[in-house]
């Protein structure tokens, strides 16, 4: 059916596409804005999926990679609080072990209404 998954393969790939891009992005200015625009797309779209779907682990991750923005565009306190609320969720495994259980394995740390994954109830 479907061919054996091959990590070695996968990283090959990884490496020629991130080779292509580099290259287009330093043939041309425009490209090069384009693929930034889509990184930082790819981010929000990933936060996004981590609060839907309850990801703490790419929760954590997104929030690390929007620092920047907010820094770049002139929202400091953002910037600031944000980094605050990393380091405190970083040391939560340390400082409160059940609760860093709860948002990592229960996803207590989203509001979810419905038992449907991604939050859609589909009627017939």
């Amino acid at each position: 059916m479907f061919p054996s998954y091959n990590p070695d393969c996968i990283h090959k790939l990884e490496v020629i596409v991130t080779a292509y891009i580099d290259s287009l992005a330093e043939k041309s200015g425009t490209a090069m804005l384009w693929l930034q625009f889509c990184s930082y797309i790819q981010v929000l779209k990933d936060f996004i999926c981590a609060e839907r779907a309850g990801n703490w682990s790419l929760n954590l991750e997104t929030v690390g990679k929007t620092l920047n923005f907010f820094a770049a565009i002139g929202h400091y306190n953002y910037a600031k609080r944000s980094r605050l609320y990393l380091q405190t969720m970083k040391d939560l495994p340390k400082k409160y072990p059940w609760l860093y259980d709860k948002f990592m394995n229960h996803r207590y740390h989203v509001i979810q209404r419905t038992e449907c994954f991604w939050g859609i109830i589909h009627r017939s």
